[in-house]
C-alpha cells in the first residue's frame, strides 16, 4: 500500500498575494492525500466509514511542515505518503510533496483514534491497523 501518492494542481486562491501557495495550505494538501489513502484502504466512502464500521474517529494531534521550496499557482504536485507509524491508540503520517521530481516541502500529521461519544483515545481497530499495515 505505501507509498501512496495522490496528485493535484495548485489552484490559483490556494496562493498567497507573493504568489505561492500559503504555507497552511501544505497542511490541507497532507489531508487531501490521507483522506484519498483512507478511502483506497477501506474502500467505499474512506475516511466516514471509520466511525460508520469501525465506531472510531480520528483526531489531529500533531503536524509538522518543512518547506523546502516555493510552489506557485498551477503546478502539478505529488503529495506522498511514505510511511505510517502505528502505536496504539495513535499513528503518525510521513508526507512529502514533490514537484517534478524535486521534494519541496515534508512533514509528518499524528492522528490519534477517539470515540466519538466521549472524544477520549481509544484503541486502533484491529482491521483499521491491518489495512495500514
Amino acid at each position: 500500500m505505501l507509498p501512496f501518492t495522490h496528485s493535484l494542481r495548485v489552484r490559483y486562491n490556494e496562493c498567497d498575494p507573493q504568489g505561492i501557495v500559503f504555507n497552511a495550505n501544505f497542511l490541507l494538501y497532507f489531508d487531501i492525500a490521507c483522506t484519498e489513502m483512507w478511502r483506497e484502504i477501506l474502500g467505499g466512502a474512506g475516511y466516514p466509514d471509520l466511525a460508520g464500521k469501525h465506531g472510531v474517529d480520528v483526531v489531529v494531534a500533531e503536524a509538522n511542515v518543512k518547506y523546502l521550496a516555493p510552489v506557485s499557482f498551477d503546478e502539478a504536485l505529488d503529495i506522498t505518503i511514505e510511511s505510517v507509524d502505528l502505536g496504539t491508540t495513535s499513528m503518525t503520517w510521513n508526507l512529502a510533496i514533490t514537484r517534478e521530481g524535486q521534494r519541496v516541502t515534508e512533514g509528518h500529521v499524528r492522528n490519534v483514534f477517539i470515540s466519538p461519544e466521549t472524544w477520549k483515545p481509544v484503541e486502533m481497530p484491529a482491521e483499521v491497523r491491518e489495512a495500514l499495515a
